[in-house]
């Protein structure tokens, strides 16, 4: 009998208990469901967000690595030149046949100052994610190493380019000692060989002093080898950036469009 009445007290309290919270326990569990959706939504949206943005960050980067392979084949190309130019001027003003090929010098000489190799890598989309922070937006720790690895390997090279400008500088000053000034004109006017003829001196240079000759072999080896130096390290970004390429149009499904072949501009010989 005690434990029939006992129950029943337990019964009565449960469903006071009951009927009196229910409805807050049911409140709670809404504000709860509606709370935790809210974050998820947040952070899917937050997700999609960054996919989106690292995607276009993407898009970017490839059409700057795209650029700079080109600038570094052209430069590539430019030292290749130059340096063989180089060579031949030395060569050819250190032997027997410096008058008899003077046309030949004067033209291999004014072509260096032109054709000398500048390097000049686009990293405004990594600059832009790196001051942003959002080199974090690379899922692809593969990626994110390449990335890394490729933009450092710039900083040497972009260094050198200061180097070349003075071994550049100096090589034209060691230049104007030995050169006509007006046969450079010449050239830049693009003179046919047989005007240049009549426009070169008849002692084909302006000094005949073995020092002058000696200071413009000296100045032309240093700017020989600070282009040949920098186009080892230009030779290595050139790779890393063509597997860079390769790897983000993978990842990423990027199709290119066709290149549109620009005119060729005439080259400035005024420098």
């Amino acid at each position: 009998m005690k434990a029939e009445k006992s129950s029943n007290l337990f019964s009565k309290l449960y469903s006071k208990i009951h009927n009196k919270y229910k409805d807050r326990i049911f409140e709670f569990l809404l504000v709860f469901v509606a709370v935790f959706l809210g974050f998820w939504a947040d952070s899917w949206r937050e997700k999609i967000n960054d996919e989106e943005r690292e995607r276009q960050y993407i898009l970017s980067m490839y059409y700057d690595l795209k650029s700079d392979t080109s600038n570094f084949n052209l430069n590539l190309a430019k030292t290749n030149e130059v340096s063989n130019n180089m060579h031949k001027i030395v060569s050819l003003l250190s032997s027997t046949a410096r008058f008899d090929s003077s046309l030949s010098i004067y033209r291999y000489a004014r072509s260096i100052t032109y054709n000398a190799p500048f390097y000049q890598p686009n990293q405004r989309t990594y600059e832009q994610m790196k001051f942003a922070g959002d080199l974090r937006l690379v899922r692809s720790i593969a990626i994110s190493d390449s990335i890394t690895s490729y933009y450092n390997s710039l900083i040497w090279i972009l260094t050198q380019n200061y180097y070349i400008r003075q071994r550049l500088g100096d090589y034209m000053g060691a230049a104007e000692n030995i050169f006509d000034g007006n046969s450079f004109m010449a050239i830049l006017e693009n003179k046919t060989d047989t005007e240049l003829l009549n426009t070169i001196p008849n002692s084909k240079y302006v000094t005949t002093d073995s020092l002058l000759f000696n200071k413009l072999y000296v100045r032309t080896q240093y700017f020989y080898g600070a282009c040949k130096v920098t186009a080892v390290s230009a030779n290595e970004a050139l790779r890393k950036s063509t597997n860079l390429l390769k790897l983000l149009k993978d990842k990423y499904k990027i199709k290119d469009e066709p290149i549109k072949i620009l005119p060729k501009l005439p080259i400035d010989k005024s420098s």
